[in-house]
């Protein structure tokens, strides 16, 4: 078929099951492990490059100034992501550190 294009499907908007939430929603603190990744095969690969794999524990650790983007503690490392990708991570939370009562001004100081 000459001039064949590749339909791209955009990725249906679901609330995420009960007990889970998006990344982008976890308060500073927050601990979850990682459930699914919606979006396409491109956005979900990426992601997995990055070591956003499920059953993967995670930990909010920071936000930048306006709120974008999330900074996030996973496998000993960090990772810094856009809100707009983060809204894409669906989480399982978990325990709370012990830092849930103390603002990012608070740990930063």
């Amino acid at each position: 078929m000459i001039g064949h294009r590749h339909r791209r499907h955009r990725p249906i908007d679901y609330p995420p099951p009960a007990g889970k939430t998006t990344l982008e929603q976890m308060p500073l603190g927050a601990e979850g492990e990682v459930v699914a990744i919606k979006g396409d095969r491109r956005m979900r690969r990426r992601m997995m490059e990055m070591g956003l794999l499920e059953g993967s524990r995670l930990r909010v650790s920071k936000f930048g100034p306006s709120g974008d983007p999330i900074q996030i503690k996973i496998n000993d490392y960090f990772l810094s992501l856009r809100l707009a990708d983060a809204a894409n991570i669906i989480v399982r939370l978990g325990r709370h550190s012990s830092h849930d009562s103390k603002t990012q001004e608070d740990i930063e100081s």
